[in-house]
């Protein structure tokens, strides 16, 4: 884990339910809820963003006392996602397209910070892999980006064990990868949905929309966080 930046801040609590990517098996908990990240206190002074909170429908910039500088919702656009990353981690990013793949990932921009360590996806070429009504998509691969913290609310980021993001969110919802024994998950921000169990003889035949902020693991370290994603999906 990188040592250069300042110490991750536990923010709010989050809410907790198991869920199931198709191929993966989990078990179904309850969630209790979670306060916006936009009404928690707001920092006055607005220039020292200490770290970077992922949960499953904003990001907020966070001071060394944990409150909120300022926050970006997913539905915003592109351009303005861009600004207000560059603005938070004082850098300008490598913007590039993203081919897609004829299928369940489209194509779209990508604007990364530092060396593949923070990605932000937007401009897609179809609304497919994300979230109806969401415009962006981010993705943290490593534990910060310069002198910012990036992680969960609860201070967990990349380089943390699996173990670590599950013993701060009680009932949380894990599962692991049928096709990979390695890979393991843990959804730790619920926005909208409910489990389904995959074993009923209805499940895919309504529409469902389960989504929010997840952390994968791999050999039970934490190696990249995103939000918004499918909990469960045909992809």
């Amino acid at each position: 884990m990188r040592q250069n930046h300042r110490g991750r801040l536990s923010g709010f609590a989050v809410i907790a339910s198991v869920v199931l990517i198709a191929g993966c098996a989990a078990t179904p908990v309850t969630e209790p809820g979670e306060p916006d990240p936009t009404t928690a206190p707001v920092a006055e002074e607005t220039s020292d963003v200490a770290a970077l909170s992922i949960v499953g429908n904003a990001i907020s910039a966070l001071d060394d006392s944990g409150a909120v500088v300022t926050s970006f919702d997913y539905t915003g656009g592109g351009a303005d996602a861009v600004a207000f990353l560059t603005d938070v981690f004082g850098s300008e990013p490598a913007v590039a397209p993203r081919p897609g793949d004829g299928s369940c990932t489209a194509a779209a921009t990508s604007a990364t910070w530092g060396d593949d360590e923070f990605v932000l996806l937007y401009d897609f070429a179809a609304q497919t892999g994300h979230p109806d009504g969401q415009a962006v998509v981010v993705q943290a691969k490593a534990d910060a980006v310069g002198d910012v913290a990036v992680q969960t609310p609860q201070g967990v980021g990349v380089g943390d064990t699996f173990d670590d993001l599950v013993a701060a969110i009680p009932d949380v919802g894990t599962h692991g990868h049928l096709g990979d024994a390695s890979l393991s998950y843990v959804d730790y921000d619920v926005v909208s949905g409910v489990y389904e169990d995959m074993s009923d003889p209805d499940f895919g035949m309504t529409e469902n929309a389960y989504w929010g902020a997840q952390a994968e693991a791999e050999d039970g370290v934490i190696v990249k966080l995103s939000a918004p994603v499918w909990f469960q999906s045909a992809c």
